[in-house]
């Protein structure tokens, strides 16, 4: 599959080393969580990082902000970011909520 909008891509990989690439990180977050992969065979989830697009970071680490002016092409509207700073930056700019994994995902959950 390819993403359509790189600054906000996700992927997860499983035990198995199979991967999957989502447009958004909602897209990955219900996939899990209505069970089509199972959570517990996931061995990493990615994001792509909102300031440097197309870089793949570390989800579970990532800073995220929600809603605002942020337009993911599924509208999850969460952009991940490596740095703090850029994501508080950028909520300065855009508005949005900061959140970390596991805020995300409890805001995201079908």
């Amino acid at each position: 599959m390819n993403v359509v909008d790189r600054q906000f891509g996700a992927s997860l990989t499983t035990l198995k080393g199979r991967q999957y690439a989502f447009d958004d990180v909602s897209c990955m977050i219900t996939h899990v969580a209505n069970g089509t992969i199972a959570e517990e065979q996931v061995a990493a989830w990615y994001v792509c990082d909102h300031a440097h697009p197309g870089a793949l970071i570390d989800a579970t680490r990532a800073h995220f902000a929600l809603g605002g002016d942020f337009r993911s092409p599924m509208r999850g509207d969460a952009a991940a970011f490596s740095d703090p700073k850029a994501r508080d930056a950028a909520i300065s700019e855009k508005g949005g909520e900061p959140l970390d994994w596991e805020a995300l995902r409890e805001a995201l959950a079908p």
